[in-house]
């Protein structure tokens, strides 16, 4: 579920991550039954509100029928997944679902057995609920009760379900869930899927059908086709410092909350080339050399690949080719960084690390905006704080390494250098 950025932030300082299984501040954000007119086709999509949620293995997925007295564990999940940044995604799918998703360009992190898991999950009504008790999930994952909701991070019920219900906080962690009233929509008609649009704690209110959008931890969107979705008018105000090129300069953007699956993956697609670039130049860094020119055109490659599967949605905002402007604009924010955060070629871990985090964060921001345009709703302010809190603390830990080639406490002026490069490609996939 989505909370206030200050309660998410609390939270993370209440428990830091430790090497314990950290994977409660999350929630379910999309479940689809009968994709292509199949009713095997299934999954579950799971959404990270806080970095280091990513330790999920011996959590449980657990279906509830329609009255509530069958529940069936459909799924212990075997291991962990790699990605754990705040907003990451990862899926959870029937082996129909797997194979529908494999077709549609991405495969789900995890695939229950249907032999285990029967018919999976409950049609035209029921609850699916995913987690575990505690901070920590328990190991084997049998020693805790599946029949109770309120032992799960987060459940959702859906149809004209009248079973028990999540009513509590399984694990004292500040960030309260419940299900309120049952989600009047179905797990997915075949063409929509049961999607989070709100986080109030009430099923009815947070969840409508809508256009799918499975997103795996590597970060893949899926495509399923053509999809009309609802319309969206809302008109969001965003305000953000822009320092590229050494100028800096205010600015206010007021856009619509335009949904589109083809600015959405070349958001990330475009973090993730300023990210790989900037880790190319933290390489160079750390070892006292020039960076490679053969890093980057890897990177370069890789987005181009991108760029071309995001054009395949058709519904681009901005006219599509634009693989090379976009590159511009990754390169206008990467070349004068590196040139200010290394400005020579002395071998420098502070510098190195550096760069990784401000590249961290350009991707950490792509993937924000990217969840906004894919469900046509406003950034999710948590969502950005935590971006912004990662890179502050990774420059302050570098800093103590006491050998960064440029000025110590920049870690406010580089957000801004950040800031700049995404309202730089809001502009040009959004305009």
């Amino acid at each position: 579920m989505r909370w206030p950025a200050l309660l998410l932030l609390a939270s993370i300082a209440l428990f830091p991550s430790t090497g314990r299984a950290v994977f409660h501040i999350a929630h379910i954000s999309e479940i689809m039954v009968g994709a292509g007119g199949d009713p095997s086709v299934q999954y579950v999509e799971i959404r990270m509100d806080a970095d280091t949620q990513n330790v999920v293995a011996t959590t449980r997925l657990t279906t509830f029928s329609c009255d509530g007295t069958t529940k069936t564990v459909i799924l212990d999940v075997p291991g962990n997944v790699p990605n754990g940044m705040n907003g990451q995604h990862w899926i959870m799918a029937s082996p129909s679902g797997a194979a529908f998703l494999s077709a549609s360009g991405i495969n789900p992190d995890f695939t229950w057995d249907s032999n285990v898991a029967g018919n999976g999950i409950p049609t035209p009504c029921g609850q699916v609920c995913w987690g575990a008790p505690g901070l920590n999930a328990p190991a084997p994952p049998g020693n805790w009760d599946r029949t109770v909701p309120n032992n799960y991070v987060d459940c959702i019920a859906y149809g004209g379900y009248t079973g028990p219900t999540k009513t509590a906080d399984p694990d004292n962690d500040l960030v309260s869930s419940s299900d309120g009233t049952p989600s009047a929509s179905p797990p997915g008609d075949g063409t929509l899927s049961l999607t989070r649009v709100g986080s109030t704690n009430n099923n009815l209110a947070d969840f409508t059908l809508d256009c799918p959008s499975p997103t795996n931890n590597n970060g893949d969107m899926g495509t399923f086709g053509a999809c009309s979705p609802p319309t969206t008018t809302t008109t969001i105000a965003t305000a953000s410092t822009t320092t590229l090129a050494g100028a800096t300069t205010t600015t206010t953007l007021a856009r619509a909350a335009r949904r589109s699956k083809c600015a959405a993956r070349k958001f990330v697609a475009s973090g993730k080339n300023a990210a790989a670039k900037l880790g190319c130049e933290a390489t160079a860094a750390a070892k006292g050399a020039s960076p490679n020119a053969a890093c980057a055109a890897r990177a370069d490659a890789a987005f181009a690949r991108a760029g071309k599967k995001a054009e395949a949605r058709k519904d681009c905002l901005a006219p599509t080719g634009d693989a090379d402007a976009l590159r511009t604009v990754v390169d206008r924010f990467v070349a004068p960084l590196g040139a200010t955060l290394a400005p020579t070629t002395q071998r420098s871990k502070c510098t190195s690390r550096k760069l990784r985090a401000a590249g961290a964060e350009a991707r950490a921001l792509g993937a924000c905006e990217a969840h906004a345009f894919a469900k046509g709703v406003a950034v999710d302010a948590g969502c950005v704080a935590t971006a912004g809190s990662k890179l502050r603390a990774a420059f302050a830990k570098a800093e103590k390494r006491g050998d960064c080639q440029a000025a110590i406490g920049d870690a406010a002026r580089v957000a801004g250098d950040v800031d700049g490069f995404v309202a730089a490609l809001l502009g040009a996939l959004a305009p």
